[in-house]
């Protein structure tokens, strides 16, 4: 029996009680009747108009935020009617990869991508309440909350009244995680260990892109006296080249890479994480880059645009769309003025059927080769300078990068 059925089941045998009362002018049992025929139409009354001029509201304090992040949830309830609502309980779909705070507010099933935030709440006549939650992001990608729904039940649980989507979805970025990066200078050398010397061909003093922390070396001219005051240390300025040098990152996945598998993923995620901490790098230096990949991706994004390259990262997904020869071919008849060229794979093994694209690229381009995987032993290309990176650590207990 439904809720409706009881309902008039109760109203039935309580006109009865109070008919039968009347009749035999039991006047103590008659208004007892009455009373109660009268809380149960107030409660249907009341529960028929109890999300009217009722507003609720979910916000983020950031949509875009860092790896390991602390973000505020907000959810804002607004009553504009004299009506007052009592023990609403709200209910919003979040992502699991999100941990909360106030964890016994998150119900979880095991091996769904879903949870649920309860939360119950009173508004009385025309108030506002905002409740507060904080969660941690915990591993990049977009991510996202809602729909959200209510739930108001009256005392006798007669009139359940339920709003459906009161939570319009919103979407949340993690950018990935970005480590120090040992011995990247060497990212700079040339093939034979010459390293191009600063000048003034090549940096522009009166177009700055910044400042960063003094090292030693760097000339007291570039010193800039007020950052340093307001830092509590010295601080040189930045200035951008005085040409925009490119510098097209290219990530790759292998080809039948069994991307399901934990290893992997978690190479991937290492090369991810590597593009993601060149790309902070040179963009604390002012330079341009470019990031080309074929690797599916959440959402489409322009990559043109420098400042989209890391949420371009967080967006990646772990499957290839295209094979890695046929982007290297393309790129290469493509890139006509890049300075530098930075392949970065993640596999056991680099393909054979990569070889020759690449030496097209390095005798065009000033090109360096980033293995994540692979271990000791692999195949170098002459020619070509290449790195090797460990991909057995665990991308989340990665605390550096050596690239030396």
């Amino acid at each position: 029996m439904n809720n409706r059925a009881q309902a008039g089941l109760f109203a039935s045998i309580f006109a009865i009680f109070a008919a039968a009362a009347a009749l035999r002018e039991a006047y103590a049992a008659f208004i007892t009747a009455l009373l109660a025929l009268t809380g149960l139409g107030t409660a249907y009354l009341w529960q028929h108009r109890v999300f009217r001029k009722l507003t609720v509201e979910r916000s983020l304090s950031q949509t875009t935020v860092p790896w390991g992040r602390t973000v505020e949830y907000r959810l804002q309830v607004i009553n504009r009617k004299l009506l007052p609502v009592f023990g609403m309980e709200i209910k919003d779909e979040v992502p699991t990869a999100v941990q909360f705070v106030q964890a016994d507010r998150v119900v979880k099933v095991r091996g769904l991508p879903r949870a649920v935030l309860r939360d119950t709440m009173t508004v009385m006549w025309y108030e506002r309440r905002t409740r507060r939650y904080l969660f941690t992001a915990e591993r990049r990608g977009l991510y996202e909350f809602g729909p959200g729904s209510l739930t108001s039940r009256d005392p006798f649980g007669l009139f359940p009244q339920e709003a459906e989507a009161v939570l319009e979805p919103c979407r949340l970025v993690v950018l990935p995680k970005i480590v120090p990066l040992v011995g990247a200078e060497a990212l700079d050398t040339a093939l034979f260990g010459t390293r191009p010397r600063e000048g003034w061909i090549f940096t522009d003093p009166l177009h700055k892109a910044g400042t960063r922390p003094y090292q030693r070396g760097d000339s007291a001219r570039k010193i800039n006296w007020k950052a340093s005051a307001r830092h509590l240390q010295l601080q040189v300025d930045v200035e951008k080249p005085a040409f925009d040098e490119e510098i097209e990152l290219i990530l790759l996945q292998p080809d039948r890479a069994r991307w399901w598998e934990q290893n992997a993923a978690n190479r991937l995620e290492l090369a991810i994480m590597l593009a993601a901490s060149l790309v902070n790098r040179y963009g604390s230096f002012g330079q341009k880059f470019r990031l080309h990949t074929n690797l599916a991706s959440s959402r489409s994004l322009s990559s043109s645009v420098p400042g989209n390259t890391l949420i371009q990262l967080a967006l990646l997904q772990n499957f290839s769309l295209r094979e890695g020869e046929k982007v290297l071919l393309e790129l290469g008849r493509r890139l006509q003025n890049a300075g530098r060229v930075v392949v970065i794979t993640a596999g056991e093994a680099i393909p054979a059927s990569w070889v020759l694209p690449l030496r097209r690229l390095s005798q065009a381009h000033s090109l360096v080769l980033i293995h994540v995987g692979g271990g000791e032993g692999q195949f170098r290309l002459a020619g070509i300078r290449q790195f090797q990176v460990d991909g057995e650590v665990k991308w989340d207990e990665a605390s550096q990068f050596d690239l030396r």
